[in-house]
């Protein structure tokens, strides 16, 4: 279903990377319910957030030298060094 929707989105300017900040469904919901940055998004409630990943999944399955997965349960300074060693092989 991703695929479908990416090819109709961008077509042929698909990115040498993508990265996926994966998080459990809980841990997410709870993150999201301290944020304190003033943006409300009404439709936060009613997205499926077990259908997105599970299409995220399915993407990354199909396309694994692309997607790649971080653990965004570590600290930020750990997710940021992760990201940074995926995108300086690509510099």
């Amino acid at each position: 279903m991703f695929g479908a929707i990416g090819e109709v989105v961008v077509g042929a300017t698909y990115p040498k990377l993508t990265i996926i900040l994966d998080l459990p469904l809980k841990v997410a919901h709870s993150r999201r319910t301290l944020r304190r940055d003033g943006v409300e998004d009404p439709t936060e409630a009613t997205r499926d957030f077990a259908a997105i990943r599970n299409g995220l999944l399915e993407l990354a399955q199909e396309d694994p030298e692309r997607c790649r997965f971080i653990n965004a349960e570590q600290p930020a300074d750990a997710v940021a060094k992760d990201i940074w060693t995926l995108v300086e092989q690509l510099l």
